[in-house]
């Protein structure tokens, strides 16, 4: 039975699949528009839809704040622990409801990793890599989105994006403009080609994010791309970039880590970066802005393998 409860319907091409069912959470006043891409063609005619939530027009509030949960095919578990929720709470009442939208350029300066990587190899893999219902990783992204409250006119960057298609599925529920970025110029090419709600999708070292506007972006995901770097360079990265372009209350999920990174430019990563570097030695200098956690992706997705993630979430902007 699918119950409703919303102020606005619309009709157009399914946005979830059938074996889902998708939630609305109520928070805070919303404009109607934001809940109705969820009431569509393929979830009005799913016996298996529950939509539930209440949806109030906010003329002053640009911002579409709202909540929304899917309900995963088994074998795709949430482990939330209340710490964890609360930090991200905490994150998301510090949004601003009239944040500006800064446009987005790809650069277009070239690096010897951007060279190396310029080589064709065929979109293959890509076309291989179709997002499937039981994939670990479309219960990540889409977990992480619910986490987040990511939604309609939110600005999410894919860091280390492959071919797109994992923050796409999230996208395509939850209506929030991916922009994807990765070093293989057949990702990117396959990803502009294919992707339908990929708001931009650029080749760029990503060690390196001085073309993205500070406080410009309202969430950055990735998985099992940033141990592709040395120790230091992940370090780096998280302290001169991704808290410098996040605006404030929005969050950053690094999946995957843990663990030995591919060999990418010749080398592989010296170690596994154990979990309590970010807290005790990378971020401790950034305490009185960041609030982050890391946790065994055993215990918050439910899936097998010794990685974790690292969650953290930018409360406030740098004195001084």
């Amino acid at each position: 039975m699918l119950r409703l409860v919303c102020l606005a319907v619309a009709t157009a091409t399914p946005l979830i699949r059938q074996d889902q069912r998708l939630e609305i959470l109520p928070s805070g006043e919303v404009q109607p528009e934001a809940a109705s891409f969820a009431v569509q063609e393929g979830l009005t005619s799913s016996d298996d839809a529950d939509i539930t939530g209440s949806v109030q027009k906010a003329d002053s509030h640009p911002e579409w704040n709202f909540a929304v949960k899917v309900h995963l095919p088994d074998g795709c578990k949430r482990h939330f622990s209340e710490e964890l929720v609360m930090m991200t709470q905490n994150a998301h009442s510090m949004r601003s409801h009239f944040a500006t939208s800064v446009p987005f350029v790809c650069p277009d300066s070239e690096t010897p990793m951007l060279q190396m990587h310029r080589e064709s190899s065929g979109n293959e893999q890509c076309e291989k890599s179709e997002v499937e219902s039981s994939s670990g990783k479309v219960c990540k992204y889409n977990m992480i989105a619910e986490l987040f409250r990511l939604g309609p006119g939110m600005e999410v960057l894919d860091w280390g994006a492959g071919c797109g298609h994992y923050i796409e599925n999230a996208a395509r529920i939850r209506r929030f403009k991916p922009i994807g970025l990765d070093i293989v110029a057949d990702n990117v090419k396959w990803g502009k080609t294919n992707l339908m709600y990929m708001h931009e999708f650029c080749m760029a070292d990503g060690q390196d994010l001085s073309f993205i506007s500070s406080n410009s972006v309202d969430a950055i995901m990735s998985n099992s791309a940033l141990k592709s770097l040395k120790k230091n360079q992940q370090c780096e990265l998280m302290k001169n970039h991704v808290f410098r372009v996040l605006r404030a209350g929005g969050c950053a999920w690094f999946g995957g880590l843990g663990v030995e990174g591919w060999k990418l430019d010749g080398f592989r990563s010296e170690e596994a970066v154990p979990q309590g570097f970010w807290a005790d030695t990378c971020l401790k200098d950034l305490k009185q802005i960041v609030s982050l956690q890391t946790l065994s992706e055993k215990d918050l997705f439910g899936l097998e393998g010794e990685a974790y993630s690292l969650i953290a979430c930018k409360m406030g902007n740098a004195t001084g």
